[in-house]
């Protein structure tokens, strides 16, 4: 009985990353001009929105995915547990991944110049001060890392450090 309960949930896993995959390509085909970064998130966190703003006051146009099963999403794109934050996002033209909190400038940085086997950037949680997340003057320091496709991660910059 366990192996079918199993067996289910696996199903259900694959089905919702295929529904996922074929409402992105739906939408990204509805639109003329694709969106630089289509960003998943949760319908209900507002600092998701705020960092889609930090992002198209940079000039980035971005296509927001609400999802109710933000794991699946991180699961599919390889996001490991102790590097996840709330949102997801994908450089549509570089398939880059940005998880996270993570400012434009270095965003627009890996893009422009991304070193060889790296898959993105990530700020792990949800530190004040980063883009979004915002609470006056108060910036805690946080790492930037960078996302590599074989190895751990390694840090790309550090923010608020002064």
């Amino acid at each position: 009985m366990n192996i079918q309960k199993t067996m289910s949930v696996d199903l259900h896993r694959w089905l919702l990353v295929l529904l996922l995959t074929i409402s992105s390509l739906v939408a990204c085909s509805r639109n003329e001009a694709q969106a630089d970064i289509l960003m998943y998130k949760n319908p209900q966190c507002g600092c998701c929105d705020k960092w889609a703003t930090h992002l198209r006051e940079a000039g980035f146009s971005v296509e927001i995915q609400e999802s109710e099963d933000m794991s699946t999403i991180k699961e599919m794109y390889g996001i490991e547990p102790a590097l996840q934050s709330c949102h997801t996002a994908i450089h549509s033209e570089s398939g880059l991944i940005f998880e996270g909190h993570v400012p434009v400038g270095h965003m627009s940085a890996l893009i422009e110049n991304p070193p060889d086997g790296s898959i993105g950037l990530t700020v792990p949680g949800m530190p004040v001060g980063s883009p979004g997340m915002e609470m006056g003057d108060r910036k805690d320091q946080y790492d930037v890392l960078l996302l590599k496709s074989d190895g751990p991660p390694a840090i790309y910059a550090t923010e608020n450090s002064d």
